[in-house]
């Protein structure tokens, strides 16, 4: 909630389009999913796709995909994505699935190379959930938009 609250504040009235930034979901696993409004970016796209028709759907639209903590099955879908093209962010001070992925890439795997990037790269790591939020936001818009 933290990213995408700290991703909307960091645009520009005029540059944030939801419709740009979805979030697919294929049904609930909890009982209360909800997201508070001021934490709510984008659009969320509810689907009966099976899961393999969804990425076939889904991928080839994403730049970017961010992985936050996670296990297993978003480690797989995150290396999925990577086959079909898409660059991924992930957050690892979140731990799991994210912090493996972070641990096994290199910033030049997105084609990081400025100082800037490189800290904000280092930053996904940090103790301060705030400050990893905000690299992650600053990634995803030079990945996104710039």
């Amino acid at each position: 909630m933290i990213v995408s609250k700290q991703f909307r504040d960091a645009l520009a009235a005029d540059e944030y389009a939801p419709e740009r930034i979805r979030f697919y979901f294929r049904k609930a696993e909890g009982a209360d999913e909800s997201i508070p409004i001021e934490h709510r970016v984008g659009v969320a796209v509810f689907t009966q796709r099976t899961l393999e028709d969804m990425r076939k759907f889904v991928f080839p639209q994403t730049r970017v995909t961010l992985v936050v903590k996670g296990g297993k099955t978003t480690k797989g879908e995150a290396e999925v994505a990577q086959r079909m093209g898409v660059q991924i962010v992930p957050v690892a001070t979140t731990g799991g699935a994210a912090r493996e992925l972070w641990n096994s890439m290199q910033p030049a795997d997105l084609g990081l190379d400025a100082a800037d990037e490189l800290l904000w790269w280092s930053q996904l790591n940090a103790d301060q959930p705030e400050l990893a939020a905000h690299a992650a936001t600053m990634l995803i818009r030079r990945l996104m938009f710039e």
